[in-house]
């Protein structure tokens, strides 16, 4: 944020606080934030209740003081139901960061986002290899959704394979963490 024009800062900062929105967002972020962290909130407001996000981003936010807005927003607001990163590959060759793909859907209910299981899912094969070898793009988008699928359908506490791991953590765990001192 510390590279944004005053009127470029005052347009993301116009975002916050918008109670109006739904979901609702935070009144403030840190100022050391990302940018893509408005991007996640305006993206948002564009969303019915039950309607799916997906982002492909820097990973930074996960372990990083500004990302604790971003998580706790997350949490309070969708299930989240998948983040995906690769150790087989970097997904942005250029850029020296991690990189994880958030599947997350819109959810008004505390009820279900509490006992929703997110999925921490690391690929050890590159993507190419996971979709196989499509003949065409109806064949290719195939591919890709059975991916999806089967990333969606994982479950127990944590599992490998040879080409990829996962471990799930309920929702409300993770929120419980957030609100932990």
């Amino acid at each position: 944020m510390q590279n944004l024009s005053d009127e470029q800062r005052a347009e993301a900062d116009g975002i916050l606080g918008d109670k109006s929105s739904r979901p609702p967002t935070p009144a403030k972020i840190n100022r050391n934030s990302n940018y893509h962290l408005y991007f996640w909130l305006h993206a948002g407001r564009f969303l019915r209740d039950d309607g799916r996000l997906a982002f492909i981003t820097s990973g930074e936010w996960l372990d990083s003081d500004y990302g604790a807005t971003l998580q706790l927003w997350l949490l309070d607001h969708f299930r989240l139901e998948a983040l995906v990163e690769s150790m087989a590959e970097p997904w942005f060759s250029e850029a020296r960061v991690g990189t994880v793909v958030v599947l997350a859907q819109r959810c008004v209910d505390p009820a279900l986002r509490a006992a929703n299981l997110v999925r921490f899912v690391t690929l050890r094969r590159p993507l190419a290899t996971l979709y196989g070898g499509a003949s065409d793009a109806v064949d290719h988008f195939a591919k890709v959704d059975a991916l999806r699928e089967r990333i969606l359908s994982l479950g127990g506490s944590a599992g490998e394979s040879d080409d990829l791991d996962h471990k799930t953590v309920s929702q409300r765990t993770l929120r419980d963490l957030g609100d932990a001192p």
